[in-house]
Parts: C-alpha cells; sequence; structure tokens
C-alpha cells in the first residue's frame, strides 16, 4: 500500500514538472532581469517592462490584482479538479488554445518519455487538458504576481522552496486569461 502511495506522488510530481516544462513554465531570469524576492511589490518603472504606458504598480494595485488572480485560479483549480473542459477552456486567450492545439507542440510533447511509457498521444487540446493539465494543475496556489505592464502578469506558486510560473496571465475584456506571451 506504502508503495502505491509513494508511486502515486512520484507521478503526480512526474506531471506536474512535465507541464511545467511543456508550458514554458519553469522561469529563470534573464540577464539583467530583477526578480523580487515573494511577496515584493515593484513599486517603480525600472522595476517592470512596460509597452507604452507609464504605469506604477502601488501596494493597493498589487494587492487587488493579486486577489483578483487569486480567484481566477480557485476557479480554475476547481474547474480542473472537476475535469471540466469547457470551464477551463473559458479561461484561455485565443492565441493560448491556438499554441496548446497546435499539432507539431502536441507531437512534442507526446513524445516527452513520460507520456510515451503511458501510451499517451496528444492530438487535441482536449487531450492536452485530460493528459497534461488535470494531472498536474488542480491543486497548485498562486504564491506572487509580477506585473510585465499593466495587462501582463506572471503568477508564479513555489513548490519545494523553488518559484515556478504558474501562469502567464492577460487581461482581455474585462478578465484575466491565460495567455501566451
Amino acid at each position: 500500500m506504502k508503495n502505491k502511495q509513494l508511486n502515486y506522488v512520484i507521478i503526480t510530481l512526474l506531471l506536474l514538472f512535465i507541464c511545467l516544462w511543456a508550458c514554458k513554465s519553469l522561469d529563470s531570469p534573464q540577464s539583467g532581469e530583477k526578480t523580487p524576492e515573494a511577496g515584493s511589490i515593484m513599486s517603480s518603472e525600472s522595476e517592470m517592462a512596460s509597452d507604452t504606458d507609464d504605469f506604477v504598480i502601488t501596494e493597493e494595485i498589487y494587492n487587488k490584482t493579486f486577489e483578483e488572480i487569486d480567484a481566477v485560479i480557485e476557479q480554475l483549480n476547481a474547474s480542473i479538479a472537476n475535469k471540466s473542459f469547457q470551464a477551463w477552456k473559458g479561461f484561455l486567450s485565443p492565441s493560448y488554445v491556438s499554441a496548446k492545439s497546435d499539432a507539431s507542440y502536441l507531437k512534442e510533447l507526446s513524445d516527452q518519455p513520460k507520456l510515451m511509457s503511458q501510451g499517451v498521444v496528444l492530438e487535441t487540446l482536449y487531450d492536452y487538458f485530460i493528459y497534461v493539465i488535470v494531472p498536474s494543475r488542480a491543486k497548485l496556489k498562486l504564491d506572487e504576481i509580477v506585473f510585465q505592464n499593466k495587462s501582463h502578469v506572471k503568477a508564479y506558486t513555489i513548490i519545494n522552496g523553488q518559484k515556478l510560473i504558474l501562469y502567464y496571465l492577460e487581461y482581455i475584456d474585462n478578465q484575466w486569461k491565460i495567455a501566451n506571451w
């Protein structure tokens, strides 16, 4: 019984890391990029990437945005835990849907040892959801956000002391969506 539980934990962790890798979610700062400590607030324009506008992240904006994104992630977790593909898809930007539905991307993921050993071949976004997202993302929590500008935020989780990108989010039509950018 103990071996089955250990195997379940190992498989779950492996799927989580495959998903994080596949979603390009492991983050290592590029040269010159500042990575704030957990819970820190970017408060000046020089500390963040900006499109064309002058946008300053105040503590109030950070906290409000964190709460909004945390609520979205809780809803996402529930959708994922319930294996509700349509609900999950409602949180995705069109660019994310397009990128994750791409046949070459799905083939590349299918060729990963973990999925190959299970005989899983990803052919659709639904397959990606069931075999990659569901096993790895249902219970992740938001620990930090980092603004790139006022409509693009990286959401981080911390696992075993390592800060990992949970989602790239974009504010589209008055809601936060998972995006590729």
